[in-house]
């Protein structure tokens, strides 16, 4: 049997802060029925009926240390982004009173990562607004060079080609349609300290040789 999780009351709260006081029932009832109803543990009737009901402080079921909340101007549009180009996974979006959606938590491999509307009353906007990525996030993908041209395809922006790093990933980097900065990486060689060292100054070397030939 399945047994919806318990925590949702705490995000609602979360979300509550920056929203209208009439818009706070209705985004409890939408909480409850459309991201809780899809984020569900298996409970047998037995365990369910004896075992006393504990709520876990760090809700590791669902959550790792750190969460990324990322803001962006429009929820929708970024998790189908993320789902298409990254291979996130829906865990449940939760709509305002307007219809609009206003919180999406995705996962990958483990992972969450959790999106949210500009709001700019409360200092929130999105890399797209500000017109720089204020964080990069790096992730690991089977094939850094199909990822990368997939992203690309879909709408990211290319910074420089994908190549093999001094730490011993093949790495890519773009910029989301919502302008946020993504190092896209598959590990490729497990180099020494020493090893990293000699290829970082070898990388540096040949950076520095290209950007003075494209100067002159």
């Amino acid at each position: 049997m399945c047994c919806a999780i318990d925590s949702h009351v705490d995000r609602t709260f979360l979300f509550e802060v920056f929203l209208p006081p009439a818009a706070q029932k209705i985004l409890r009832a939408v909480h409850h029925e459309q991201l809780s109803a899809e984020i569900q543990f298996d409970y047998s009737p037995h365990e369910r009926s004896v075992m006393p009901r504990k709520i876990d402080p760090l809700n590791k079921k669902l959550y790792g240390s750190v969460t990324a909340m990322l803001t962006v101007t429009d929820v929708k549009a970024a998790a189908d982004f993320y789902q298409k180009a990254f291979g996130f996974a829906k865990r449940g979006i939760m709509n305002g009173p307007d219809g609009k959606a206003i919180h999406a938590e995705l996962t990958l491999r483990g992972t969450t990562l959790m999106l949210g509307p500009e709001m700019p009353q409360m200092g929130s906007r999105s890399a797209k607004t500000i017109g720089a990525s204020p964080t990069s996030l790096y992730l690991l993908t089977e094939n850094a060079d199909k990822t990368v041209a997939k992203a690309v395809k879909l709408g990211a922006a290319p910074k420089g080609p994908v190549m093999d790093m001094f730490w011993g990933d093949r790495c890519g980097t773009v910029v989301d349609p919502e302008g946020y900065t993504w190092m896209v990486a598959t590990h490729i060689a497990q180099p020494t300290p020493k090893e990293m060292q000699q290829k970082m100054k070898e990388q540096m070397v040949s950076q520095q040789a290209a950007r003075a030939a494209s100067a002159s």
